[in-house]
């Protein structure tokens, strides 16, 4: 039976991309905040990311989080993933609305996090 999915898991995937982009573990590791020996485990198949480290390389290489866990061979990022910008900024959000700011601060995340659903709910619906 031919597989669409490729049998490359996320341990080899991780490694081609970092190869193909040129760079050394530690250049990675550096690049999204990590020490090289978690980058050397996770390319031997000794640790499995976490979501947090999974969107960090997700983010750095542009791929889709089931190209980069080998569920797909199509290295596009969805179109109903937003963009790191925007994630970064709802985490904030969040941050904000469980703080004892100001009420016209939790007026502008409640207002933002609406936006953020609208906009997630049209990409659901394309």
């Amino acid at each position: 039976m031919i597989s669409l999915v490729s049998d490359m898991g996320f341990s080899q995937r991780l490694k081609e991309l970092r190869t193909s982009f040129g760079l050394s573990q530690r250049e990675l590791a550096q690049a999204i905040k990590l020490s090289p020996g978690m980058i050397s485990m996770y390319e031997a198949g000794k640790k499995t990311p976490t979501i947090d480290v999974l969107s960090r390389l997700v983010d750095f290489f542009d791929v889709s989080a089931d190209y980069l866990l080998g569920l797909t061979d199509d290295p596009t990022p969805k179109s109903g993933e937003l963009p790191a910008f925007i994630k970064e900024r709802l985490k904030k959000l969040e941050n904000i609305e469980q703080k004892n700011y100001p009420q016209r601060l939790r007026e502008i995340a409640e207002m933002l996090n609406r936006i953020a659903d609208e906009l997630e709910g049209k990409e659901e619906n394309r």
